[in-house]
């Protein structure tokens, strides 16, 4: 343990100071990357080799069948349960400006739970999917498809879904559970007084410069948004989830590629985070899950340890994928709206990263501009 523990600090130190000395940088051009998308792709793909460089973006295919239009590198794309990283990103900057604490019992801030849930999860428990409440909203979805749907607001929605009893001790099973997530928002708004989508927007969007990114509530119709499709041929089939407002900090989140690319680099910008919270990020707390708070932290090498974020998402028809190396800034971003298996998708990311990590490694002793 105190093994994984040194690497996990050493990971965190390389990141922070790696953020600070290549904020303004700017590498040298490098070749572009070759790519070929999974059959029947459309969507848009990032891919930055470092911290300063511009990227190669590259679109496929439509956004809107109706309507006639392609995918471009403006169009935006529900990024579903990669959402989560964004939502720990927000707790943190709270945690960091003393609203929250992660290790807390979560019956500081949502006082009519059941005694045993109340006082013995945490915040913690929540962010890393262990909490051990079941998913009361697959439970009731399962009998009542309305009551789900309804837009309550998240302290009730707490109340209604997080009333059953402990399935397991908390920190002890990992359960991915959208219950959870519910809680969380409900905690980010009884920590703050704000209504979540706002806490998100001062804590994230703003501060980072994210400007065409947001939370769009139970309908995504938005200028330059990406339809969702099970089929294009031989007609258009839209698919879309209905999402209610209360579940927003598990997956409902829209973004583009650049505002995503910006996302993750803004986060490692030098003052953004504490160097605690950054070092929450990147500390995985289900090794089996390969999770941490609110996403995952894999290795894509089998010899020297190259660990990269990785965020994975699908809603509906869409699905994403961003992967993003905090020590040098190198970035995948993969959107997609035609439901293709998040599979695909996943290895066509991992390629590309490791197409990045080389020109990264290739680039690392080039002449740097400020």
């Amino acid at each position: 343990m105190s093994r994984i523990k040194s690497v996990v600090a050493v990971f965190a130190a390389a990141c922070i100071a790696a953020s600070a000395a290549c904020s303004h940088a700017r590498r040298e051009s490098a070749p572009a990357i070759g790519f070929s998308p999974p059959e029947g792709f459309n969507g848009v793909v990032l891919v930055a080799r470092g911290r300063g460089e511009a990227p190669q973006v590259m679109t496929y295919g439509i956004a809107d069948a109706e309507a006639g239009r392609s995918a471009s590198r403006t169009t935006k794309y529900q990024i579903g349960s990669a959402s989560k990283f964004l939502t720990a990103v927000t707790m943190l900057r709270l945690a960091d400006k003393g609203k929250i604490a992660l290790d807390a019992p979560i019956g500081t801030w949502l006082k009519d739970l059941p005694y045993k849930t109340k006082t013995s999860v945490t915040l913690r428990h929540l962010l890393t999917n262990r909490s051990g409440i079941p998913n009361g909203v697959m439970a009731v979805y399962k009998t009542d498809r309305s009551k789900v749907e309804r837009d309550i607001p998240a302290a009730e929605a707490s109340r209604l879904f997080g009333s059953d009893a402990l399935t397991s001790e908390p920190g002890t099973q990992w359960d991915y559970s959208l219950t959870n997530w519910v809680l969380v928002r409900a905690i980010a708004e009884q920590a703050s007084g704000l209504p979540f989508e706002q806490v998100m927007h001062e804590e994230v969007f703003a501060p980072l410069g994210i400007a065409h990114s947001g939370i769009p509530g139970m309908a995504f119709e938005l200028e330059d948004a990406a339809a969702g499709y099970a089929a294009l041929q031989p007609a258009p089939v839209r698919k879309t989830n209905r999402i209610p407002p209360y579940a927003a900090a598990s997956g409902t989140v829209y973004s583009t590629v650049d505002d995503l690319r910006a996302l993750m680099d803004g986060v490692y910008r030098d003052g953004y985070l504490s160097p605690a919270s950054l070092r929450e990020l990147a500390t995985v707390a289900v090794p089996d899950q390969a999770y941490a708070l609110g996403g995952r932290v894999i290795d894509l090498t089998e010899g020297e340890a190259t660990k990269i974020l990785w965020e994975p998402g699908e809603t509906g028809a869409y699905r994403a994928v961003i992967a993003y190396e905090p020590v040098t800034g190198a970035c995948v971003v993969i959107l997609n709206n035609t439901g293709l298996p998040a599979d695909q998708i996943g290895d066509s990311a991992k390629r590309l990263m490791r197409e990045a990590l080389r020109g990264s490694q290739r680039q690392s002793g080039s002449e740097t501009k400020s």
